[in-house]
């Protein structure tokens, strides 16, 4: 059985509200393993997934979408000069946005072909 909109969209804002405190405490605690080169497909991939959330549960606009991708992401690496055990990196930022956009537009996509 399919979801309709509504559901879809109160399932993503639950979801997202879930996926931002998971991120949240991955990029504030200390890493335990990383993997060579894997950290801006992190990003990528990490934010991908946030975008696709806030499109479907809060804003389908892009601007807004944007905008708190780079909120978010901003947040995090300001956070993160001030941990011992991390470091600020602006090309993390610039990950985190390339992966919200390609998030956005794969999502605006499929959900434009999915009859509700």
């Amino acid at each position: 059985m399919f979801l309709s909109l509504k559901e879809y969209e109160k399932l993503s804002k639950i979801t997202f509200i879930i996926y931002c405190i998971i991120i949240l405490y991955l990029s504030f605690t200390p890493k335990s393993v990383e993997i060579a080169n894997s950290d801006k497909l992190s990003h990528f991939l990490a934010f991908s997934v946030y975008s696709s959330l806030f499109f479907v549960g809060y804003s389908k606009d892009f601007i807004k979408t944007f905008l708190a991708i780079l909120l978010f992401g901003g947040f995090i690496e300001f956070v993160q000069f001030f941990l011992p055990y991390r470091s600020c990196d602006l090309f993390d930022i610039v990950a985190d946005c390339t992966g919200g956009v390609a998030g956005y537009m794969a999502t605006k996509f499929f959900l434009s072909r999915r009859q509700f």
